[in-house]
């Protein structure tokens, strides 16, 4: 049974448009790009509890950055890679959270861990193709907007992602020299057992 997905967020988003070369998040094939990606970039040995992969802007596919989010020596850390900032691809340095959250009770749900070689970034594509299949069909020119790897203490990998699309009939309309148009997000969540629901 389909379930109806609610609208959450309505805004204004300036369309931009995606460079050739662009790491397109709607294309199966460039999953396999982004898991190089992060093995060279961050190793595939890294024992992570969060990935997420973000795109530049709303309504756009290109990839804008890697972030990994792990505990080293019982602190908690961060660490992006951009895949293009100011026209050139950037490996940050890994950041240490502020002390305020390394105490225990920000780290007692971060226990858990998962090698990135061992994250399966092929099953993005799936997932996504069927959170589409559960949206109502007032909405068309669908992107991926974001998807999240989390691992809970028991080593369990779940994601949060989002969709973002259109309404049918609404048009762009001009402010300014802008060209800007209404975009809808709908978050979902794949599960332990890889089924999908609406958030």
């Amino acid at each position: 049974m389909i379930k109806k997905v609610l609208i959450l967020f309505v805004g204004i988003v300036i369309l931009s448009s995606c460079g050739t070369n662009a790491t397109d998040l709607n294309k199966p094939e460039s999953f396999t790009k982004i898991k190089e990606l992060a093995l060279s970039k961050f190793g595939g040995d890294k024992e992570i509890y969060k990935f997420s992969i973000q795109t530049k802007d709303h309504l756009t596919s290109e990839v804008s950055y890697l972030n990994i989010s792990y505990l080293e020596d019982k602190l908690d850390y961060g660490q992006m890679y951009f895949l293009s900032l100011n026209g050139k691809e950037k490996l940050e340095e890994p950041e240490k959270a502020r002390d305020s959250f390394q105490k225990k009770f920000f780290l007692k749900n971060k226990q858990g861990k998962v090698k990135i070689k061992d994250l399966d970034f092929s099953i993005i594509a799936a997932k996504y193709d069927e959170g589409i299949g559960m949206i109502s069909n007032e909405y068309e020119s669908f992107t991926l907007h974001s998807w999240t790897y989390n691992v809970n203490n028991k080593g369990e990998i779940t994601a949060d992602f989002t969709i973002e699309g259109r309404k049918k009939g609404e048009s762009t309309s001009m402010q300014g020299r802008n060209i800007v148009t209404n975009y809808y997000e709908f978050p979902f969540k794949m599960n332990v057992d890889k089924s999908i629901e609406a958030k």
